[in-house]
């Protein structure tokens, strides 16, 4: 799974099954993913977990850190989610 997101506040990338998008911005330190959703291409029982896991984690979040190369998704001082950056603007 990976996210990208790009520049004008769009958001895109897959979950391993299915591609998403939605939006994205910054605001007062905070991340807002919003309108995020998927394709809906069958995927086995694990991969759907995952996708599904991956979706709520992309909705529920609001904060964010970023630790050098990485993003970590937080909700208060718990990570959610944790991405590694392979493209850096």
């Amino acid at each position: 799974a990976h996210i990208r997101l790009r520049k004008g506040g769009r958001l895109t990338g897959t979950t391993g099954c299915n591609r998403l998008q939605g939006s994205w911005q910054l605001s007062d330190n905070k991340l807002n993913l919003t309108r995020v959703n998927s394709t809906r291409a069958y995927c086995r029982d694990a991969m759907a977990q995952q996708e599904r896991t991956l979706i709520d984690v992309l909705r529920e979040s609001k904060q964010y850190r970023q630790v050098g190369h990485q993003l970590e998704l937080l909700q208060g001082d718990q990570v959610l989610a944790r991405f590694v950056a392979t493209e850096m603007m």
